[in-house]
């Protein structure tokens, strides 16, 4: 069967790209997973993985990595995972750079920096590098520009 397309694809293309992370809820069988995979660059199935329990014990940072937008599937299965997304997130960048005593190198190997936390680490005078993230280079412009 083929994907049909959903009425909510053009505001979750909008939330993706404001922020590092959307949850998406819904009805068993509604097609949250489908229409996630729609975006998704990379997918960690959270019941599937057999890993995944050992690597939540061990190091749970390593389930973040992937190409973003990172799908976690049935995240309810270890919903402590959400305590290392939402930890990603908050950072400030005002005080990352304060804590640092200055300008820093900003390397985003996750891929979870939206747009304008990216734009204000250049406006601190920061570098940012991060893969895949092709238009880190017209943001900087921006900022510059200004």
């Amino acid at each position: 069967m083929s994907y049909i397309k959903r009425i909510i694809e053009e505001d979750l293309q909008e939330k993706l790209s404001a922020s590092g992370a959307v949850l998406i809820k819904g009805p068993k069988s509604c097609g949250k997973t489908e229409t996630a995979k729609q975006f998704a660059k990379s997918l960690l199935e959270m019941d599937r993985d057999k890993q995944v329990p050992v690597m939540m014990a061990t190091n749970p940072q390593l389930l973040l990595a992937g190409a973003t937008p990172r799908l976690i599937d049935e995240w309810q299965e270890q919903p402590e995972i959400w305590n290392y997304v939402r930890q990603y997130l908050n950072l400030d960048p005002k005080e990352i750079v304060k804590w640092a005593g200055g300008p820093i190198a900003v390397i985003d190997a996750f891929g979870l920096l939206n747009d304008n936390q990216i734009r204000r680490y250049f406006e601190l005078g920061c570098e940012v590098k991060a893969l895949g993230r092709g238009h880190l280079s017209r943001l900087k412009r921006e900022v510059r520009e200004k």
